[in-house]
């Protein structure tokens, strides 16, 4: 043992050594790893950005030599194209006819010879050259016609630069520069042709005998003929350029455009091209420059870079390397401890911190950790403490059992229902406190409940001890288990329920007294729950059912759907969805209650019932429908409405009667006036006549109408004018009526028309002299309206005639006419009267209908 215990020391720090080692190993593989990812990440970023920024330079510093260049050369073919223009407009058809003149024109030009070292040479319509410059050139003679810069300029009259060819006479190759030579009318004479010899030196020398960088040169192409023109690399001179889709840039720069790119030439290599447009020949100038001379910088920048990303890693890993080594020392340290802390049975330590760092933390945070634990420790005792004073103070027995049926623990209130104190019976079962045969029951359940687990619940009615009397309660169980989740005793919970169980009784004994009110009217009464199936119904339903021959009881009992057991065979069923939708608008609370009658005949009576539906109190979704047979009431009804209709048919006949009686009074009165020879006793009895048929007709329209207590009085306003018209015949007066939706009960209806009647009477005799209005007025008018604001009426009679005389007082004036009007509106409808003479006369009566007293 002392042996065993002098090697364990070594071979924890061995353990601690080599993990160690290991643990400072993996960091060190780590972190070189991401310093080596970032740095040549960030290596191969900035090689890759730096390419792409130099080879835009390059490109960029090319095109603008190749620009500047190409706008050189277009210079100088310019200034060759308006030469040879200024010297042809100086050639006339007189020169032109004549050889020796034409010869001694052009040697008189020596600057031609400079621009042109090909010479120059002018032709005649059929091509042939007839003067030349120089002789020696051995030009004249020669038919050039079948050059396209002789060709066009005679057929198009349009001076051109011609395809670069070898030279008939020079055998070299050249290009032409032709303009035509023209008379006074434009028609073509000649041409006039400048040649430059590309064999000879020339204003493109600056191509041929200067190069782009070391490698590099130029080229001149005239893409419409797909030859190179001229370049620095002689022997691409007039050779063809590259076949169409062989090269793709190259196909750009023939299409036109302007730029830089990367291609491979003729000869395998690749090289950075740059191309500008020469407009005045439609050429382009191309500088070519080998990519491995214009892309040496870059990839010696990229070898540095290269280069020092590995030197970089390399002092990262080892610097890493250290820098663990230092700062790791005192985790190592405390592993150590921990290993020896944990072999040991003391309470544990806070551990040492060397310095004040994130390790320092980090172990400042480990000795926190201990402190929470110890605190967690005691919190625990805590609650343990809290749980036995709450099950002490809890009122209900509580007991604890082992696996074996033995008390192992119980409350105060289970000593006091045992009325024992808990060591009489901590350590023993049943059998030892109880008789056998109480003891036999609580162990049979007891046992199924330690077989089986869960929880368990049951009511006994049952007593502690012989002395006391019977109680309800109810056993509330559970099985407590061990760290392995087996069972290792239960736990019960007695609750004594004898108060309520007297409750129940006497709620039973009010639902029994409930049920005989129910059970005694004669209202046919059901309750249904939220999904609308019967939960009970009283006799007089169940009785219903029977004496209406239901054959299946279940059908319309206690569980089956109230909303299926509406059947044609107990009546007509047509109201049965509003029915429903009322008895669910009730479930749902948008209604206090719910009223329907509906009609439910047999075979041998017709019988009508109202269903009333009110929601119950304390039960969601919970309704009582009564159903109450209403038949006598409805047969009682029909009298009524019976006895109603033979009325409304009298007071109809009676209206007609009066209107018939009073059109006899009104006939006879004119046959009477028609026998008088007094004219005042036949007008007077003309009025009369006119004032009874306003009464009439107010019988007549209640008899036409649906109401027979009011009239449409627009319509009798109507009727009224057109009989007046008639009687008086006044045609030429215009009459406009406006009482739209005005309604006048009876009593008001024959003193309004008489009013109506006289003051239109009066205005129709007065008014209108000779049948004229008054001054300004074109057309005759009399202007009736009735309206209705609140209760309110207002009559209003208007004329536009010559008013009334100065000074007629109408509350004065005795005449029968005014006594009417007066006693009519003042009197009897309680109105006042408004008298306006500002545009003919206007009167207006407002009047409220006074309340009426008695029976209509």
């Amino acid at each position: 043992m002392p042996q065993n215990s002098e090697h364990s020391p070594k071979i924890s720090t061995n353990l601690g050594t080599k993990r160690s080692w290991l643990l400072k190993t993996k960091l060190t593989v780590f972190i070189s790893a991401i310093f080596l990812v970032s740095i040549w990440s960030l290596a191969f970023y900035a090689s890759r950005v730096l390419h792409k920024e130099m080879a835009n330079l390059t490109q960029e510093q090319q095109f603008s030599a190749v620009s500047l260049i190409a706008a050189q050369i277009n210079d100088a073919l310019e200034i060759r194209f308006r030469s040879l223009v200024r010297v042809s407009l100086e050639i006339t058809p007189a020169i032109l006819s004549n050889t020796a003149s034409l010869q001694a024109f052009l040697e008189q030009r020596p600057l031609l010879q400079i621009l042109f070292n090909g010479g120059v040479f002018a032709t005649g319509r059929d091509g042939i050259a007839i003067a030349s410059c120089p002789l020696s050139t051995g030009r004249i003679g020669v038919n050039y016609l079948d050059n396209d810069f002789i060709s066009i300029p005679i057929n198009d009259g349009k001076p051109m630069i011609g395809r670069p060819t070898m030279g008939k006479k020079l055998a070299a190759p050249v290009f032409s520069i032709a303009v035509p030579l023209l008379d006074t009318t434009g028609t073509v004479l000649g041409v006039l042709v400048g040649t430059i010899n590309l064999s000879q030196p020339s204003f493109l020398d600056q191509i041929t005998n200067n190069g782009y960088g070391k490698t590099g040169g130029y080229l001149l192409v005239a893409p419409q003929y797909r030859i190179v023109v001229t370049a620095t690399d002689k022997r691409r001179i007039m050779t063809p350029t590259s076949a169409p889709g062989v090269n793709e840039l190259t196909e750009r720069f023939i299409q036109g455009y302007e730029g830089s790119g990367i291609l491979v030439n003729p000869l395998g290599v690749e090289v950075l091209a740059s191309a500008k447009r020469i407009p005045i020949a439609g050429w382009f100038l191309a500088a070519t420059l080998p990519t491995a001379e214009a892309f040496a910088p870059i990839r010696e920048m990229e070898d540095h870079i290269l280069a020092v990303a590995i030197l970089l890693t390399m002092f990262a890993a080892g610097l890493t390397w250290w820098m663990l080594r230092q700062l790791l020392a005192p985790i190592f340290t405390t592993v150590a401890t921990l290993v020896a802390m944990t072999d040991s049975d003391k309470q544990p330590q806070p551990l040492p911190i060397v310095r004040q760092d994130e390790i320092g933390k980090l172990i400042d945070s480990f000795n926190g950790l201990l402190k929470t634990l110890e605190h967690r420790e005691e919190a625990f005792r805590q609650q343990s403490d809290f749980l036995k004073v709450l099950m002490e103070t809890i009122p209900n027995p509580i007991f604890y059992k082992d696996a074996t049926g033995k008390y192992t623990g119980c409350n105060r209130a289970f000593e006091k229902y045992f009325g024992q104190p808990r060591d009489q019976f901590i350590g023993k079962t049943l059998y030892d406190i109880v008789p056998k045969e109480i003891a036999d029951k609580y162990y049979q359940q007891d046992q199924e409940l330690l077989n089986h687990g869960g929880e368990q619940q049951y009511e006994w009615l049952t007593t502690s001890n012989p002395s006391d009397s019977f109680r309800n309660v109810i056993f509330n169980k559970a099985v407590l288990l061990d760290k392995n989740g087996k069972i290792d005793g239960l736990i019960g919970v007695i609750s004594d329920i004898t108060e309520r169980k007297k409750s129940e009784l006497a709620l039973q004994a009010q639902a029994d007294f409930t049920r005989r009110i129910l059970d005694s009217t004669d209202a046919h009464i059901t309750i249904l729950n939220e999904q609308g199936i019967i939960v009970d119904v009283n006799n007089a339903w169940n009785r219903f059912a029977m004496e209406n021959n239901c054959k299946d009881m279940n059908k319309v009992g206690i569980g089956a759907s109230y909303f299926c057991s509406w059947s044609p065979e107990f009546g007509d069923i047509t109201h049965a969805k509003e029915a429903f939708e009322g008895i669910r608008q009730v479930q749902r609370g948008e209604s206090e209650s719910f009223r329907i009658t509906y009609p439910c005949n047999s075979p041998t009576e017709i019988r009508w019932f109202s269903m009333r539906v009110f929601p119950l109190q304390g039960i969601a979704g919970h309704v009582l429908i009564s159903h109450t047979d209403i038949s006598t009431l409805k047969r009682t009804e029909g009298h009524l409405s019976a006895a109603l209709a033979e009325k409304e048919v009298l007071l109809r006949e009676v209206h007609h009667r009066v209107k018939n009686n009073l059109a006899a009074i009104v006939s006879l009165m004119n046959m009477q006036s028609k026998i008088f020879d007094n004219l005042q006793c036949r007008n007077a009895l003309t009025d009369l006549s006119g004032r009874i048929h306003s009464m009439s007709l107010v019988h007549e329209m209640l008899y036409r109408a649906e109401s027979l207590t009011k009239i449409n009085f627009q319509d009798y306003i109507h009727d009224l004018v057109s009989h007046l018209r008639s009687s008086l015949s006044t045609p030429h007066i215009t009459f406009q009526v406006e009482a739209q939706g005005v309604t006048v009960p009876l009593d008001l209806a024959v003193p309004c028309g008489m009013i109506i009647n006289e003051l239109i009477v009066n205005a129709l005799k007065y008014a209108f002299p000779q049948g004229t209005p008054r001054s300004g007025n074109a057309t005759c008018l009399i202007r009736v309206t009735m309206s209705c604001d609140n209760g309110s009426y207002t009559l209003s009679v208007a004329d536009n005639g010559v008013g009334l005389s100065p000074g007629f007082d109408w509350t004065q004036c005795r005449t029968l006419g005014m006594v009417l009007i007066r006693m009519l509106g003042q009197h009897q409808l309680g109105g006042s009267y408004a008298l306006d003479q500002k545009e003919g006369t206007c009167w207006s009566l407002t009047f409220t209908p006074r309340e009426r007293k008695g029976n209509a």
